[in-house]
C-alpha cells in the first residue's frame, strides 16, 4: 500500500494527514504553530515534527515507507525560504518526493477539482493566491496588522470590538 503525507503548516496550528492511495485517511495528528515568522524557526521546526510523527505513528507507518509529501507552509513566502523550510523536515527521513509549497496554495487546491482558481483566506493573516491554467500563480502576502493586515486575526476582535457602536437610548426603550 503506497502512503502519502500532508501537511497543512499555519501561523495558529500545524496538521498532518497520513492516507493512503485510495485517499482514505490512516493518521491524523495536530500540533501548535509552525508559521516559523510568527513563532521562531526551532518552535517551528518542533510542531513540524510533533504533527508529522504524530500521524505517522496513528497510521502505524515508517518516515521512510512514505510515497510522497506535500507541505502548505505559512511563512514560505520567497524561493529562498523553501531550502531552509526544507531543512526543518529533513532529518525526519520523509521518503519519496516532496513539494514545499505556501498553505493558501493547498487551500486553493483543496477547494478546487481543477488546478486553477482562486483563493482568499481570512485566518490568522489574511491572504489571496491564484494559478491560471498555464500554471502561473499570484499571492498577496499575509503580513499582519503592522503592514495594513487588518483582519489578522490575532488583532482582530481586539479591533473591531472597540469600534462597536454604544447603544444610544431611544424615548421610551433601552438598549437591549
Amino acid at each position: 500500500m503506497r502512503l502519502v503525507l500532508g501537511v497543512d503548516g499555519g501561523g495558529s496550528k500545524t496538521h498532518a494527514l497520513v492516507a493512503d492511495e485510495r485517499g482514505e485517511t490512516l493518521g491524523f495528528a495536530s500540533s501548535g504553530r509552525s508559521n516559523w515568522e510568527d513563532t521562531s524557526i526551532d518552535l517551528a521546526r518542533l510542531a513540524l515534527e510533533e504533527a508529522i510523527t504524530g500521524a505517522l505513528a496513528v497510521a502505524g507507518a515508517e518516515p521512510g515507507g512514505l510515497a510522497a509529501s506535500a507541505f502548505g507552509l505559512a511563512g514560505l513566502d520567497w524561493d529562498d525560504d523553501r531550502p531552509m523550510l526544507a531543512g526543518l523536515v529533513d532529518p525526519l527521513g520523509l521518503g519519496g518526493p516532496r513539494k514545499l509549497d505556501n498553505d493558501s496554495f493547498i487551500a486553493l487546491r483543496a477547494g478546487t477539482a481543477h488546478p486553477f482558481g482562486v483563493v482568499v483566506i481570512a485566518g490568522t493573516g489574511t491572504v489571496a493566491a491564484g494559478r491560471d491554467a498555464a500554471g502561473r500563480t499570484f499571492r498577496t502576502l499575509g503580513l499582519h496588522p503592522m503592514y495594513g493586515d487588518s483582519a489578522a486575526r490575532p488583532t482582530w476582535p481586539r479591533r473591531r470590538s472597540t469600534r462597536l457602536p454604544t447603544p444610544t437610548p431611544v424615548a421610551g426603550r433601552r438598549p437591549r
